[in-house]
């Protein structure tokens, strides 16, 4: 989900939470946002994406670089998972 539409579903009351946590099998991380329960999709979850790469998640370099964008949907408090 790219971060214009992200915005838009935040807006909306959409998400739960937003989660900063480690891509498996590389060095950078990735932001991850909840569904509400009461939004019935397929899926619980949305990766942000980039604008090029359509379906995959954007991986940032460093935590300051994911949380920044995680502020730019809206949130005010993201987790940040190490494990």
């Amino acid at each position: 989900m790219e971060l214009k539409d992200a915005k838009v579903m935040f807006d909306g009351g959409a998400f739960k939470n937003a989660i900063v946590a480690r891509m498996p099998m590389s060095t950078g991380y990735t932001v991850t946002f909840n569904v509400q329960p009461k939004f019935k999709t397929l899926t619980t979850y949305y990766f942000l994406t980039g604008q090029r790469s359509k379906d995959e998640p954007r991986v940032f370099s460093s935590i300051d670089a994911a949380v920044a964008n995680a502020q730019k949907v809206g949130f005010q408090t993201i987790t940040v998972d190490l494990s």
